[in-house]
């Protein structure tokens, strides 16, 4: 009736934050009684009171977040009227409980497949392992259990070249060219300029990867290519936000933009804290903080549209295997921890006397992929 004042706009926001959030107005739907959107605004019947006379139309999807449907209901339901927090998610840390029973489960098989060679870094999809040595990028075929296989090698001519593993396919970046690998002949074949001409910072996220220049990002879908023609697009951003360590990442004010690859689409997801490090692998990550001069690590986990946190021992930002929809690898000092990969709840421990906090772990459909930095190994359960 023209009656604006704050408790009116917080009213208006709490609307479009919930049509935003399921798809449907927080009174839409056919009602037996109350035929319009006013009447049951006055009367009080928002689509989740679970009213038999109500009829809700198929697109509406529900929020399980019970902090976000407080509010709803509070505000819908019973009238009140305040500013919504949708950073209230945000403010829950989870524990991991590792005093739980953990069972101990057999023994493991553990294979060398390189020994005492100074292993620069490693890149690995569930199919593909890249290992660069001083020389060398090592390309390993690791499709079936237990056994693994030398695709080919790459001369390191340039500290600009990057592996860039897929469960289906291998590409290097080379000086802002992509290069196609056949995996039987590793023969390989230049794909069409992208127009990358000044990159700053690049990031693969699984079969996704990300070129940034000053005013430019690229992303580049791995997966979508005929002949020598690659997908990709392109969107303008201010690269001098973006920092890159063990992960990359954008900072906006007291928050920080991490990007993840969800259904092999680029997606966007903040972090309500400025990070100073982070680790990703898929949805799950390591962020590394300072608060009240004190460096702290939380386990994440992204979910739809929000960052939800854990409470693991951490003195260091690890690098941990992922097989996602089951559970994550995380290396401890001779042992081997698998969580859950919902709720990052423990399910197993294994002893394993090649790990230590510090290797990197991958997980691959031929097994565990264990790098300690002069020690490749294959690891399974017997």
């Amino acid at each position: 009736m023209g009656r604006i004042n704050k408790e009116s706009d917080y009213y208006a926001l709490a609307v479009i934050v919930f049509n935003f959030l399921t798809n449907l107005h927080p009174y839409k739907g056919v009602h037996k009684k109350h035929g319009s959107i006013p009447e049951r605004a006055i009367n009080k019947i928002p689509v989740f009171d679970n009213d038999p006379q109500l009829i809700i139309p198929k697109c509406y999807h529900p929020l399980k977040d019970k902090l976000l449907m407080d509010q709803f209901t509070r505000i819908f339901k019973k009238g009140e009227r305040f500013a919504i927090s949708t950073d209230a998610t945000g403010n829950v840390i989870h524990v991991i409980n590792l005093d739980k029973v953990i069972e101990k489960e057999g023994k493991l098989s553990i294979n060398k497949i390189l020994v005492n060679t100074e292993i620069r870094y490693v890149n690995a999809s569930n199919t593909i392992a890249c290992v660069a040595t001083n020389e060398d990028i090592i390309v390993y075929d690791l499709q079936s259990k237990s056994y693994h296989r030398e695709i080919g090698r790459l001369k390191r001519t340039t500290k600009d070249l990057a592996p860039l593993p897929t469960n289906k396919n291998f590409f290097t970046y080379e000086n802002g060219k992509l290069f196609k690998y056949d995996l039987k002949t590793f023969e390989r074949v230049e794909m069409d300029d992208l127009g990358i001409k000044n990159p700053i910072m690049a990031k693969q996220y699984g079969n996704i990867f990300v070129v940034l220049e000053d005013n430019k990002m690229y992303t580049i879908y791995l997966d979508s290519c005929i002949g020598t023609h690659i997908k990709f697009d392109t969107k303008p951003v201010f690269g001098g936000s973006f920092q890159k360590y063990r992960g990359m990442f954008q900072h906006f004010g007291e928050n920080t933009y991490l990007r993840y690859n969800y259904k092999d689409t680029l997606n966007t997801v903040v972090y309500n804290k400025v990070l100073k490090d982070v680790y990703q692998n898929g949805d799950i990550g390591i962020a590394q903080t300072v608060e009240n001069n004190k460096i702290k690590f939380d386990m994440f986990r992204i979910r739809g549209l929000k960052v939800e946190k854990f409470l693991y021992p951490l003195s260091s930002i690890r690098h941990f295997g992922y097989n996602p929809g089951n559970f994550i690898i995380m290396p401890e000092d001779d042992q081997l921890v698998l969580l859950r990969s919902d709720n990052l709840q423990p399910i197993a421990k294994f002893k394993c006397s090649v790990v230590s906090e510090d290797s990197e772990v991958f997980y691959t459909q031929a097994g565990i992929l264990i790098n300690n930095g002069k020690n490749l190994y294959l690891v399974n359960k017997k």
